[in-house]
């Protein structure tokens, strides 16, 4: 198991260190292979299985769509660099909007997320605390690699409504779900939209290390608060909302850090999780969307 996650772990390193399609492709690969079979293989039961075999074909699909996207960009270009990214035709637009999809599986958005519960319920906690954070973080290290590539087009058009859905679909979904991790994997998918919120507005404010300031705020914030949560319901024992009642009678302390990792997934100040989503929408109004920051706050 400590060799798999560290494998993951490099693929990780390789995908944030990648100068090119094939390295960041690569990592991906280096990054997701281990977690299929440790999704299964650190609770060999029926229900991981199943899991991790939808988890698997889903990042089957996942590089399919960036080895597609990968050939179609380099049959216009002629070119696989990340940095001085060429101007192509209509094939690299398709190339572009291939790989832009590929990471949008990993960072679990909309329509590209109907693995993500399932893996998470199925999976050990810890397991599921590091797929929420550390996959999550680097699907959207990946995307701001390669929107880049899109131009500004693919953005501009597709990027607020695919962040307003996904914003939608995780909070209704997670309004149903009496087990707590599959609430949790819900709410990253709310999570991943508020985090390509963030990106867009990045991206609308010159797409610069600086302007990157909220995305590495919300990322460092979600990524504590949701690692929190997986391990304080770990620490409680309590798998369903049934056994959340009369935790604070039994372990105030367990008891209250829950909530108050749960209040800054929520975006409740005084937490870090609404000092995020402050500057996630102020960042949205500065980039002159209105529409977008107000659906933001409504999801929130």
């Amino acid at each position: 198991s400590a060799a798999l996650l560290s494998g993951s772990l490099c693929g990780m390193s390789v995908l944030a260190g990648a100068t090119n399609l094939p390295m960041l492709f690569l990592g991906l690969e280096l990054m997701s292979l281990p977690l299929y079979l440790l999704l299964h293989g650190l609770r060999s039961d029926a229900r991981s299985l199943e899991a991790a075999l939808k988890y698997f074909f889903a990042g089957a699909v996942a590089a399919g769509l960036f080895l597609f996207g990968m050939a179609a960009w380099y049959a216009s270009t002629g070119s696989f660099a990340l940095a001085d990214v060429p101007h192509g035709g209509p094939m690299a637009a398709v190339g572009a909007g291939l790989l832009v999809a590929s990471a949008l599986f990993k960072l679990g958005a909309f329509p590209f997320m109907f693995w993500l519960p399932d893996a998470y319920e199925a999976a050990e906690t810890e397991l599921a605390a590091f797929m929420a954070t550390g996959v999550k973080a680097a699907g959207a290290l990946m995307l701001m690699r390669l929107l880049p590539l899109a131009g500004g087009s693919l953005e501009t058009a597709l990027l607020p409504w695919v962040a307003a859905a996904t914003m939608a679909a995780g909070n209704v979904m997670a309004l149903r779900q009496r087990d707590l991790q599959r609430l949790l994997a819900w709410s990253s998918v709310a999570h991943a939209g508020y985090i390509l919120a963030a990106l867009w507005a990045w991206r609308r404010l010159g797409g610069t290390p600086a302007a990157s300031a909220t995305v590495a705020l919300y990322l460092v914030l979600y990524v504590a608060a949701s690692a929190g949560a997986f391990l304080s319901l770990k620490a409680a024992g309590a798998s369903r909302r049934e056994d959340l009642p009369g935790l604070a009678a039994r372990s105030p302390l367990i008891a209250g850090v829950l909530a108050l990792f749960l209040l800054s997934l929520g975006g409740l100040p005084p937490t870090g999780g609404f000092v995020a989503k402050f500057f996630v929408l102020w960042d949205l109004w500065r980039a002159g969307s209105p529409a977008l920051a107000a659906a933001t706050a409504l999801a929130s």
